[in-house]
Parts: C-alpha cells; structure tokens; sequence
C-alpha cells in the first residue's frame, strides 16, 4: 500500500497545479502538466505520462480505501481521512498538557538563561536525557535554553534517530 501512496503527495500537487492554471487561465500549463513524461516503473526504457502513472498506482490503492469506514457511503473523502490519519498529535496527546506546562514554567523561572550557550534568554524547557532515550520530565532532567541552542540540539537528536 506505501508504495501505491507515494504517489499521494504528487496527485496533491498535480490537483493545485491544475487549479492554479485554470485561475491564471494559463490551459497550456495545464496540458504540459496532464502531459508530463516519467519513466515507467514496470517497464524500463518506456515513458508514461504523469496522470498514467498516478492512476495506475492510485489504483491499487484504492481497495484499501475502500475498507475505510463510512468510505462504502462516501462519507469519508481520502484527502480527510489522510489528514487525519497523519496528522501529528497535539501536544496534550504528545505529553505535554497542563502539567508540563507548570513543570515548563517552574524550569523557565529556575534557568532564566540558557544553559548550553550562557548568554541569552531562555525561552524553552529541554530534556537533558530525551524522552525517546528514556528520559522524563522531572526538574532534574530538565533544563532551560535559548531557542537556538533547543533547535540546534533538537536538530542533532532527529538527525541521530534516523
């Protein structure tokens, strides 16, 4: 099925494109778009055009939407129950409601500047030890930190979890 959706995100951009293109009424960018070569995936050295290729994937797919509750009396349109699907928790889902927002205000008030850089505000809570790596949110994992210190550090933990 991840294979057939790979193709989602370009039908998305296709749909805006052609959208786009009947506002501007530019109907020429409009065919270049439907018109669009790329290679076949089941046959090398052949060369289908966008829509082909987007059809024939979406294809597949599309039993498995089919399964989608209320999908049989078209109360569930794909790109919402998509967006729903894949859209991130909120961040009271995620672990931080009213009470890490207290915890959060407590370690703010405690470390007013950063604690990696020693030289400007700190406008967030970092967790020493990451959550992920098994680390919680107790003062004594917690710290404050300026945000470009949090992005930098943040940035570094996502590179090395991949």
């Amino acid at each position: 099925m991840w294979i057939s959706l790979r193709w989602y995100p370009v039908l998305l951009l296709l749909y805006s494109g052609g959208i786009a293109a009947v506002a501007a009424r530019k109907y020429e960018n409009l065919r270049a778009l439907m018109h669009a070569e790329l290679p076949d995936p089941a046959r090398p050295r052949v060369e289908i055009s966008l829509i082909r290729g987007i059809v024939d994937c979406l294809g597949d797919a599309w039993e498995l939407f089919e399964r989608i509750p209320g999908h049989e009396r078209q109360y569930a349109p794909l790109s919402e129950y998509l967006f729903k699907r894949f859209q991130r928790p909120s961040a009271s889902q995620r672990g931080y409601g009213h009470v890490w927002r207290k915890v959060r205000a407590q370690i703010l008030k405690r470390d007013p500047i950063c604690m990696l850089c020693r030289s400007a505000m700190s406008a967030q809570c970092d967790h020493i030890r990451s959550k992920r790596d098994g680390g919680d949110d107790s003062p004594t994992n917690l710290r404050g930190v300026c945000r470009r210190c949090h992005d930098a550090r943040t940035g570094r933990q996502g590179r090395r979890a991949r």
